[in-house]
């Protein structure tokens, strides 16, 4: 890589600082910044000399910053040397190589020095991690990152956590809980009583009707909570150790109280600090353990795990256990809890955040999550605006009272969640003690034994869309809150009612499940409200109260609970306030997730859409174990710059400090537009990788958000043209103009399929055809062993069943068909002809232009290479190697507007039917070497629409490169990329 500072000539007249110097000055500045221990010139114990910078502190792992002044180039050669070096009965796994600029040489005082270093926006840094010089990893493998000292502080700061001890603190957790859990299987089989008591404390369910492998599973998921917020109370109270007099977990082995009765006399003595809210519940959970000597064996077990997570030097362990609690909730099934990965969360709050906060500003901050789950989002978005609160010269230590009290509000109907929730925000600085919390459990469920109708129940969070609506603080009664503080109160005092438009940050992964397909048809249950031990009648009623106070919002039953969290941010947000959300793929392209984009596109400005890039739907993932495609999004409210910016990364970030850096990578990009120049978008690069693609689009002029999870970005660009009637290919000198409009405007899109047959009241039961012919032929399904060629027979037939519907049910009858899932890697057809009209079914709904031979130029275009890319780039992509169409998102697709071909070309369109209607082509994702399709594409281009033949080498290209689209070959061994 060019050194950007070889132009610069040193001259001898000019008197040289010593790069010992400007160590001293960098290592005084960054001491300031970080508020550790930060060391210039430091003695090692080898041979290699002194050492440039030493940053320390404890509980995180000591870092080295080995400096050269530009242009000496063997910057690499000495960080390497670095590695392995002891310091403090440490061997150095992290080493920071960094490049300074040369006019620090000319500047003669520290204090001028300083100055600029504080001004400095051209450090250049990469991390070295490893053992030694022949084993190591490098950040960014090539090149460098460039910043600011601010910058570089908090890359130092994330570089302090290792990704391999995280790991092995979680494995620690999981067999931890693991033999807690064995351990309270005994207790609860010996005592029936503890269970109960267990489920009360936990507001779980145990389902005592559940039988066999079920019911262990939901015990074992109950017990795992309660193991773990034991080990989390454990953990914590290893942070405090020193502080209050409490005592560490060895000391107590010490003195012999490594049992039941001494660890509830040290967490009481941490209550009475007011710690309430991560160990009341401990206490609780321990007191209900009623057989000494299984409890004392249960302690002693996790309590060694403790100490083993303390001697991995993590500050913040309570990220771990927030990530095994999770792992472990019981109705996780029904209130999708599935949890944000810290990679993702430290992502979504560097971008939702400022990238500078000063300390006027941070006092002012309200931040909320109202679905926090064990508060991973939440705890990401506190620690990072204290962090720059810190940098920026702020004391965010003597803030966290307020910040706690006041700033922050977090909400989870699970209690064991906000508990753990809580214990996350206090981990932040946990000797800070502070009163009371907004992190509440709110009511969720009948508000009376007997309700009987939809406004005596509560939706939990979902309550907020109410003005008026008031939250209880996260202690259970205010006998409890008492015992617990010291304090006595009136419930009254223990009610919040939550300002709505004051909020300067929602950040959220709200459930995802959705009332239609998690209908449990066998237990009469909806599945989005069966949590918690709801019944039947009272999940009806809360399905109705849902819908009474959400109309006229973006919420829609049938994309799911998660697009009601939209509105609610919405009403919470103030102008300027950002909208931060990890939701499902399909909230970028699902039909009924429309609503929620027009509330983007209306109400919000400077939006960023960020999605991954990958084959397979469980890598494109932010959430832990969902296993579906997802993406992150952020908006800003009422902001005037009325752009989308999305995002494409090449793969989810790695760990924490990748992400941040990633973040912001994309903050500093200056993006192009959607209708520039053929580009392929604009590079996201960490040093000198490219992480990921990046495109604009204006929000006032936008149809669709498609860009949304395409890799290759000139795909994009070229569709987007051509959806305006303009073939934009690299090598041709101009523009082709081409007919086009959306399919829903010059057809009729067939009727659902449940009104053809199916259901009770549809008009027609469905028979295997007749040989002898079918008054009402029906192309039902998708076969991709015979669906080949463009023109396929029915495949059954109508026999009347509902006489009063048959008339308009057989009117919207057609010969072509589009493919309402289009398995992309297995199926060869975007749509097809039947010989007779027909209806369409579940697969081939029907597409009706009145006019067969405008029919047939519809389905030569929709299976030509053109065809497919509009078919895949404007059609809903959630999952990969599929395009799920329905009859609203096909209505949108832009197609050849075939009733503006003239006669001549229709014929001409009617003869290359008739030439390949019986050509059997390749599946789609194999259009690159499909020599059927090639010629198809020839035949159309060339004849039916007189085109240049120039036109067949780019569309050769464009063809290859949309068949190397994750989402198009979805990890096929026969794909274009595996050759």
């Amino acid at each position: 890589m060019p050194d950007p500072y070889d132009r610069i000539t040193l001259t001898k007249s000019v008197p040289r600082r010593a790069e010992t110097s400007v160590n001293e000055d960098l290592a005084t500045l960054l001491n300031s910044k970080l508020s550790w221990s930060v060391t210039a010139q430091f003695r090692g114990k080898r041979d290699s000399g002194v050492l440039d910078i030493v940053v320390a502190k404890q509980g995180r792992a000591t870092v080295l910053v080995e400096n050269k002044i530009t242009p000496v180039r063997i910057v690499l050669k000495d960080a390497i040397s670095r590695l392995g070096e002891p310091i403090n009965h440490e061997a150095i796994n992290r080493v920071v190589e960094l490049r300074t600029s040369s006019r620090y040489r000319e500047i003669m005082t520290s204090e001028d020095a300083r100055e600029h270093l504080l001004k400095d926006a051209d450090f250049q840094y990469a991390l070295l991690a490893g053992e030694a010089f022949d084993d190591y990893s490098r950040f960014p493998s090539r090149g460098y990152l460039k910043g600011s000292l601010d910058d570089l502080a908090l890359f130092i700061r994330e570089a302090s956590v290792p990704s391999e001890v995280l790991a092995e603190a979680i494995q620690i957790l999981d067999q931890a809980v693991s033999e807690g859990v064995h351990c309270l299987r005994e207790v609860v089989q010996r005592s029936t009583d503890t269970m109960q008591e267990l489920a009360v404390l936990l507001c779980q369910d145990f389902d005592e009707e559940s039988t066999g492998d079920e019911s262990h599973r939901t015990v074992d998921q109950a017990l795992g909570i309660v193991a773990t917020v034991i080990l989390n109370a454990m953990t914590f109270q290893q942070q405090l150790a020193g502080d209050h007099d409490i005592e560490s977990i060895a000391r107590m082995r010490q003195s012999e109280q490594l049992n039941q009765s001494g660890f509830l006399k040290e967490w009481q003595k941490i209550l009475d600090v007011n710690y309430w809210s991560i160990f009341a519940l401990a206490v609780w959970l321990l007191e209900a353990i009623r057989t000494p000597m299984l409890a004392d064996r249960l302690v002693e077990e996790l309590a060694s795990s403790a100490e083993k997570l303390a001697r991995l030097r993590l500050q913040e362990s309570h990220d771990l256990a927030g990530t095994v609690f999770q792992r472990f909730i019981a109705d996780r099934k029904y209130l999708a809890s599935f949890f944000t990965r810290t990679e993702s969360a430290a992502m979504l709050a560097h971008l939702a955040l400022p990238p500078r906060i000063c300390p006027d500003e941070y006092s002012t901050i309200k931040m909320a999550d109202f679905a926090c789950g064990t508060g991973t989002l939440i705890h990401a978005a506190y620690s990072r605006a204290a962090v720059l609160n810190q940098i920026a010269g702020g004391d965010s230590r003597r803030q966290h009272k307020q910040m706690i009290e006041r700033n922050i509000v977090a909400l989870d109907i699970v209690s064991s969640a906000a508990h753990l929730t809580a214990s996350m925000l206090s981990s932040v600085y946990p000797s800070e003690p502070y009163g009371n919390t907004n992190v509440m459990i709110p009511r969720y469920g009948a508000n009376k034994d007997d309700a009987d109708d939809w406004e005596q129940v509560s939706l939990g969070s979902l309550e907020l869309i109410r003005a008026e609506a008031t939250f209880r603080q996260l202690f259970p009664s205010q006998v409890q809150y008492t015992q617990i503080s010291g304090r006595k109160v009136s419930d009254v005092d223990l009610d919040v009612t939550i300002d709505r438009s004051s909020y300067d940050l929602v950040i959220m992964n709200p459930p995802f499940t959705r009332a239609a397909s998690d209908w449990d048809h066998e237990e009469r249950a909806v599945k989005q409200y069966r949590g918690l031990g709801t019944t039947a009648a009272v999940q009806d009623l809360m399905a109705r109260r849902q819908r009474e106070l959400f109309r006229n919002t973006c919420f829609d039953g049938y994309a799911g609970l998660a697009s009601a969290f939209p509105a609610i941010a919405d009403a919470m947000l103030k102008d300027g306030g950002t909208l931060a959300f990890v939701l499902p793929f399909t909230s970028m392209c699902g039909a009924r997730w429309h609503k929620f984009r027009n509330l983007l596109r209306d109400s919000y400005g400077s939006i960023t859409v960020i999605s991954i890039v990958q084959p397979r739907d469980s890598e494109r993932s932010f959430s832990a174990d969902t296993g579906m495609a997802e993406c992150l999004v952020i908006a800003t409210k009422g902001d005037d710059c009325k752009t989308c910016t999305f995002v494409s990364l090449h793969e989810r970030p790695l760990n924490s400090m990748v992400a941040a850096e990633v973040a912001r990578a994309i903050r500093g990009l200056s993006v192009a537009d959607i209708d520039s120049a053929l580009s392929g978008g604009t590079p996201c690069v960490l040093g000198d990788d490219e992480v990921g693609r990046a495109i604009r689009v204006r929000t006032n002029a936008m149809q669709t958000w498609a860009p949304a999870g395409v890799k290759d970005l000139l795909l994009a660009q070229i569709s987007h043209a051509l959806a305006d009637g303009e073939l934009r290919l690299p090598q041709l000198d101009a523009p082709v103009s081409l007919p086009m409009e959306r399919v829903g405007e010059i057809a009729e899109i067939g009727t659902n399929a449940a009104n053809i047959a199916g259901p009770a009241n549809a008009a027609f039961l469905r028979e295997p055809i007749s040989s002898l012919g079918a008054y009402y032929p029906i192309l039902w399904q998708r076969n991709a062993s015979r669906d080949k060629s463009l023109l396929l027979e029915p495949d059954f037939e109508g026999a009347v069943n509902n006489e009063s519907r048959v008339a308009t049910v057989w009117s919207t009858r057609s010969w072509a068909h589009f493919s309402s899932s289009a398995r992309l890697n297995t199926q060869a057809l975007t749509a097809c002809i039947t010989e007779r009209e027909s209806l369409g079914g579940s697969g081939w709904p029907n597409v009706k232009f009145g006019d067969r031979l405008l029919e047939v130029a519809f389905v030569v275009w929709s299976n030509s290479t053109l065809g497919l890319l509009l078919n895949w780039y404007y059609g809903p992509r959630q999952q990969s190697g599929r395009t799920r169409h329905g009859v609203e998102s096909y209505a949108l697709v832009p197609t050849l507007n075939v009733r503006r071909l003239s006669p001549e070309q229709l014929n001409m369109f009617g003869r290359i039917f008739e030439e390949f209607k019986n050509v059997e082509l390749l599946p789609m994702h194999l259009a690159y070497r499909d020599e059927a399709r090639k010629k198809l594409d020839r035949a159309m281009f060339l004849d039916g629409l007189d085109l240049p033949e120039e036109l067949l080498e780019p569309l050769d290209i464009l063809r290859n490169r949309w068949c190397g689209e994750p989402t198009v070959y979805a990890n096929r061994k026969d794909g274009i990329v595996h050759e």
